[in-house]
């Protein structure tokens, strides 16, 4: 048997466990019938929580998608591994360096419930030939950045509320041009004007409503 905990961050849903209480071998069947929202657990991602290969470092994080695939690295998700670790004793409730596939992270408590993460300021991405290969995949008008992953990232300009109680919600990239997004009755927002948006982030509390909620959040750089 496994242990696991249910974690929500900014929209994105997480299974952590982890091999410091016991030694657990992660395969990819394994993760994919654990991400089955039907027949299994059900994910975004499945971060794996393990001691730390160097001394400068408290600890080492994995995270894998659904389908399997490792990913270098996830914000919302290293924010729930941090409130994860200090939850479950591994570490005193203090500053902790926590390596994943791509980089070292600090994580600070703030708070009863708040993670603060240290990271570098993220990196703009010349790829022109993956841009247009995006383009006709997507349809939308879009810039990429390096966060520890490759992102995808949408500027939201203004949200309008409609009579009927759904929203409209313009897009502005980093050209200037803009975009509509339309949102139905139900799902409630959570975003706001002038947020910077990940392509791969929902914009409602349900992640299968609101445009972007349905993208890709990591894009694989190939030549």
């Amino acid at each position: 048997m496994v242990n696991f905990e249910k974690w929500h961050g900014n929209g994105n849903d997480f299974v952590i466990i982890n091999s410091i209480d016991k030694k657990i071998r992660i395969t990819k069947t394994f993760i994919k019938k654990t991400a089955n929202r039907n027949k299994g657990i059900g994910f975004d991602q499945l971060i794996f929580v393990t001691l730390p290969t160097k001394e400068s470092h408290d600890f080492f994080i994995r995270f894998f998608n659904s389908d399997g695939s490792e990913a270098g690295m996830c914000l919302n998700g290293i924010r729930c591994a941090a409130r994860y670790i200090w939850n479950n004793s591994f570490a005193p409730l203090n500053n902790i360096c926590i390596k994943t596939k791509t980089k070292a992270l600090i994580c600070s408590p703030v708070g009863k419930s708040s993670v603060n993460v240290e990271i570098i300021v993220p990196e703009k991405i010349n790829h022109p030939n993956l841009e247009r290969k995006i383009s006709k995949k997507i349809n939308k008008n879009f810039f990429l950045l390096n966060t520890g992953n490759n992102h995808l990232f949408i500027k939201f300009n203004s949200i309008e509320k409609i009579e009927d109680g759904s929203y409209k919600i313009n897009i502005e990239n980093e050209n200037g041009e803009m975009i509509t997004e339309a949102v139905p009755v139900g799902p409630q927002l959570i975003v706001k004007a002038q947020d910077n948006i990940n392509a791969g982030d929902p914009l409602t509390n349900d992640p299968n409503v609101g445009g972007f909620g349905q993208l890709d959040a990591e894009v694989v750089l190939q030549s």
